[in-house]
């Protein structure tokens, strides 16, 4: 399985390496706010996953196996959305 790496912190993050923090996640998509996190998982089409511990306080615990999988789905419907406009 192919290794990603983070951009900012050149961290290895692979999907058997645990959990993403809030904070790593947002990093990970782009620099994102975790409004926005909260927003992706209200998609109707493929929503981010929930986070898998939520301590008490703001920092959430994301299954890195789970947000692999989401970014797979991503890719192929932006795959399929590119292909569809391609085609019309």
């Amino acid at each position: 399985m192919a290794q990603q790496n983070t951009e900012a912190s050149g961290n290895t993050m692979t999907p058997a390496s645990g959990y993403l923090t809030s904070a790593q996640l947002c990093e990970r998509l782009g620099n994102l706010s975790t409004r926005t996190l909260h927003r992706w998982q209200q998609k109707e089409i493929n929503p981010l996953p929930e986070p898998t511990i939520r301590p008490s306080g703001t920092c959430n615990l994301w299954s890195a196996d789970e947000i692999y999988a989401w970014e797979e789905r991503e890719k192929a419907l932006s795959k399929a959305r590119s292909k569809k406009a391609s085609t019309h």
